[in-house]
């Protein structure tokens, strides 16, 4: 009583089936110019975003005050207020908007995160990322302990 039966497909092609070769668009090699160019966006953009969260974090924490002076600003039809200047309660908290970028970048460039290799696994950079997150929050409010003395 055997419920296996022999499939009526073919395996194999048959000599008469056509097989077609495709090729894929070559990438043009990495220079160690586009590397390194690579490595100077990638730490610029994470200190932008360290500078914008810290920012974002202190517009929540305060978030019934504004944060920035605001002006308007005309750009032919249309009209924008766009942030000028901080708000004085903010200016104990500029001498860290100016540290952040570099702890953050540091630390990120401590753990190996801005090596530019081929091969890289998502869980080991996962790891690192979440090293480094640790490392420098740790570094940010021992600094802002000792400069606030609070």
């Amino acid at each position: 009583m055997s419920y296996l039966s022999q499939s009526n497909s073919k395996p194999f092609p048959d000599s008469k089936t056509e097989i077609r070769h495709i090729t894929l668009p070559r990438l043009l090699p990495l220079t160690d110019r586009t590397i390194r160019l690579i490595m100077i966006c990638l730490v610029i953009f994470d200190g932008l975003l360290a500078a914008g969260l810290f920012v974002l974090a202190c517009k929540i924490r305060s978030i019934d005050e504004n944060l920035f002076y605001m002006a308007q600003k005309q750009f032919g039809p249309l009209s924008l207020s766009l942030p000028t200047a901080f708000q004085p309660q903010f200016y104990p908290y500029q001498g860290f908007l100016y540290i952040i970028p570099f702890i953050m970048t540091a630390s990120f460039g401590y753990r190996g995160l801005y090596r530019v290799r081929g091969e890289f696994s998502f869980s080991e950079d996962l790891i690192n990322i979440f090293k480094a997150v640790s490392i420098s929050s740790l570094l940010v409010t021992m600094i802002a302990f000792f400069y606030r003395r609070v």
